[in-house]
């Protein structure tokens, strides 16, 4: 009889539920590595991680909140979008390059699946007042923030992975590392924030929206996007788990969750889809991009994502959810 060790290493830990605390649990779905869609050039032996290695998930039976538990340690958070990316960095240069054009056209293309977010989050607000400020939390290579210059705001963000914000530095873009922003740009509150594509993969989601929330202004716009659950059945009857990738993937936000998780800090759902916006896509939506569509108009599940809109009131609902 095999017998498996739910921590792998030093590196990961056990935890109690991330989003409320407790630590009432069940097991959702456990599997191996390798039986995970394998991404080219991602090589997760820095963290020891490897082929036979067994990731768990598990539901909070108090919240709803589904997770990998165990899961790596905050203090090995950035190794794995650092380290355990060099190989996929040196294979593909030139994609990673400001000064290709393989650059361009990837971003150009990438630029299109931005529009939706962003449009509908500047459809709620006031955008008659001066100086606008975008924070993008999670801005990977600046796409986002570089249309919100566009739009005329000033555009600030963070990243933990440290090729991507030396792309931004080289684009001209405002990031720095979460821990190092208010040293570089103390006093930043903004107006929007984006939270795009990355919820589903921070260790620890509260000190993250905590982090968030203190660079809101009042009546600030929240945009998130992310996970459910049900991705993981989905993918589990298909046979194929490829979005369910529990090393980077760590986090799967039932919507009722997430209402009351962001509640907790003071964000209030935005529960309507401004039409208005929809001439302004017109062009977009012209190429055919269902992702901007459904970014628009999208504050429902759909196949196992999200996409959220909230409004900072500065009323915490307390610690707890």
């Amino acid at each position: 009889m095999v017998t498996h060790i739910e921590i792998p290493n030093h590196r990961f830990e056990r935890i109690a539920c991330p989003v409320c605390g407790s630590g009432d649990q069940r097991l959702v779905i456990s599997v191996l590595y390798g039986e995970l869609k394998q991404k080219k050039g991602l090589d997760y032996s820095a963290v020891g991680i490897r082929s036979d290695t067994r990731l768990y998930v598990k539901e909070c039976i108090e919240c709803g909140f589904v997770f990998v538990n165990p899961r790596i340690k905050k203090e090995y958070e950035d190794i794995v979008y650092n380290e355990c990316k060099k190989k996929m960095y040196e294979k593909k240069k030139a994609l990673y390059d400001p000064d290709s054009s393989a650059f361009l056209i990837e971003t150009r293309e990438r630029k299109f699946a931005y529009v939706g977010p962003l449009l509908e989050a500047m459809a709620h607000m006031n955008l008659k007042k001066k100086d606008l400020v975008l924070f993008d939390y999670g801005c990977g290579i600046g796409n986002s923030m570089r249309l919100g210059i566009a739009f005329g705001m000033d555009a600030y963000g963070v990243d933990i992975d440290a090729k991507r914000l030396d792309i931004c530095r080289r684009l001209g873009l405002k990031v720095a590392h979460p821990d190092r922003f208010d040293r570089s740009f103390p006093k930043i509150k903004a107006d929007i924030i984006l939270w795009q594509s990355n919820i589903e993969h921070v260790v620890d989601p509260r000190s993250a929206m905590n982090y968030i929330t203190q660079k809101a202004t009042p009546g600030a716009v929240l945009y998130v996007n992310g996970l459910t659950p049900k991705v993981i059945f989905l993918e589990k009857k298909q046979g194929l788990f490829v979005k369910a990738h529990f090393v980077e993937h760590i986090n799967y936000f039932p919507i009722r969750t997430l209402d009351r998780f962001a509640a907790a800090f003071g964000w209030r759902p935005i529960h309507y889809t401004n039409m208005k916006i929809l001439k302004n896509l017109r062009d977009v939506l012209r190429t055919g991009m269902a992702f901007c569509a459904a970014g628009v108009l999208g504050h429902v599940t759909y196949r196992g994502y999200f996409r959220r809109l909230y409004r900072y009131d500065g009323k915490a609902d307390g610690n707890g959810i």
